[in-house]
């Protein structure tokens, strides 16, 4: 998916959002409900059920039970035809459930996945939303949001988010992850922090800058700021950023933006353009807003 430059809020978001039940992908609907969402915006909630008999499931994880209650939450903010409910089987146990919400996504012209982190805990194994994110990152080509269960945002004056975006040079997916996480920065009140991680002294910072604040002009950011951080010795940039987000004494961070090739992996090399970005999501406090 490219995005440009002038897309900036011009676009109608439409949001795939990933339920199980579980109180992580609660905060994920939140999120999109009462923070991202916007007047002309489309939410599609969507429940990949198990193939267990509803009787063996808690009452809160039965698939009417969570058509129900999102039913009631969207009803009371969207008009029906601003959003929708659904619930499908799952086609196979050998598939991760995000397969089959990836195809919904896709087929409803989704500009936007989100999860939640963390899936439900009704068994000892690995949820099954924590083991999405090594699909996502290997498979889904739509940009998304995973969405952190200790995220929770800190009260602002203004209440908005700070987002941080982590950029490499100006033709990155990193560069376009910025761009598109654009159409969903309230402009009035968020602010935009950019960050060059410099690698093997790299001449990109100056550029990156120029473009980044220029950018930042033509969306009419009230507030934004851009800086370069040294690589230090022996350390990959997956924990330079991680330690940006969560040891920052100045600042909080609500999302951390990343872009990523998904198929390149491994220790960063400025020449692939792409971001480790698996360890940077399972370690990070912020939410991510991932780009493929």
């Amino acid at each position: 998916m490219n995005a440009t430059t002038t897309s900036f809020n011009s676009m109608t978001n439409i949001y795939c959002v990933a339920v199980d039940g579980s109180e992580s992908s609660e905060h994920a609907f939140n999120l999109v409900l009462n923070e991202l969402y916007k007047k002309g915006d489309r939410i599609y909630v969507v429940h990949i059920t198990t193939n267990k008999k509803s009787t063996e499931l808690p009452y809160d994880y039965q698939p009417e039970t969570i058509r129900s209650k999102y039913d009631t939450k969207l009803s009371g903010h969207l008009i029906r035809s601003q959003y929708d409910v659904i619930l499908t089987e799952r086609h196979s146990n050998n598939d991760h459930a995000l397969v089959q919400v990836n195809e919904i996504a896709i087929a409803k012209k989704c500009t936007l996945l989100v999860i939640g982190f963390h899936g439900h805990k009704l068994s000892n194994t690995r949820s099954e939303l924590t083991k999405g994110i090594s699909y996502i990152i290997n498979n889904i080509k739509l940009p998304s949001i995973v969405v952190k269960e200790n995220s929770s945002r800190k009260k602002k004056e203004n209440n908005g988010f700070t987002w941080m975006s982590a950029i490499e040079d100006n033709s990155s997916k990193s560069f376009k992850a910025f761009q598109y996480s654009l159409n969903y920065v309230d402009s009035s009140k968020d602010r935009v922090v950019g960050v060059h991680v410099k690698v093997h002294d790299d001449e990109w910072a100056s550029d990156v800058k120029n473009s980044f604040d220029s950018i930042c002009d033509n969306k009419q950011l009230s507030n934004f700021v851009f800086c370069a951080v040294e690589k230090p010795k022996g350390k990959n940039v997956e924990n330079v950023l991680t330690d940006l987000v969560n040891f920052n004494e100045k600042e909080s961070f609500d999302f951390l933006i990343l872009g990523h090739n998904s198929n390149k992996s491994g220790n960063f090399n400025p020449k692939s353009k792409a971001f480790p970005v698996g360890e940077v999501i399972k370690n990070s406090q912020a939410n991510i807003f991932f780009f493929c």
